[in-house]
Formats: C-alpha cells, sequence, structure tokens
C-alpha cells in the first residue's frame, strides 16, 4: 500500500534545509509553504484513495498528477524572484526527492 506523507516531518526537513545558511529568507518561506501546502493537499488525496484499501487506476492517476504539480509548482515558486538561490535549490532536491519515494511505494 502507498504511503502517505508525513506533512510535518517534511515541513521539519525543508525548514533544516534552509536554516543551514543560519536564515530563512522570505523567499525560502513562501517556497517552504507552498511545498507544505501542496504535500497537504496530495496527503488528503491519498488518504481517500487508500481508505477502501484498494487504489484504482483513477486515483493512481490523480496521484501521479498531484505530485507532478507538486514539483511543478515549488519549480515555478522557487523562480518567481531573482531566480533559483542555492538554498530554493537544495529545497527543491528534497521536493524531488519525497516526490520519489512517493512514487516507489
Amino acid at each position: 500500500m502507498s504511503e502517505i506523507p508525513d506533512v510535518s516531518e517534511i515541513l521539519n526537513t525543508l525548514k533544516d534545509i534552509a536554516l543551514k545558511d543560519g536564515v530563512i529568507t522570505e523567499e525560502e518561506q513562501k517556497l517552504i509553504s507552498s511545498i507544505v501546502n501542496n504535500f497537504s493537499s496530495y496527503s488528503d488525496l491519498m488518504k481517500v484513495a487508500v481508505e477502501d484499501n484498494v487504489i484504482t487506476l483513477e486515483e493512481s492517476k490523480e496521484l501521479f498528477e498531484k505530485r507532478m504539480a507538486v514539483m511543478e509548482d515549488a519549480y515555478q515558486t522557487a523562480r518567481e524572484e531573482q531566480g533559483i538561490s542555492d538554498d530554493e535549490a537544495e529545497l527543491l532536491k528534497q521536493v524531488c526527492e519525497v516526490i520519489i519515494k512517493l512514487s516507489r511505494n
């Protein structure tokens, strides 16, 4: 059965990454909030999908599309300001790692 992401764990990991340089910038906070909100929506979708212990083809497709939307939104949010900073790049890498982990389950 697929794993429901622990959104609080994701938030803590993202904050730790952003704080490596001692500060979370406004842009990093905006990116973190966007990522956490999207993973929260994904988590809600996953909870509904596993309610009956069967993930249908349609649910699987919705989950895949949501994972791709999480990544796309994170990337677009990171690009909004003055390009993607090193810290934002590290946050995006973490998003990719979580998405890959979710895709394997």
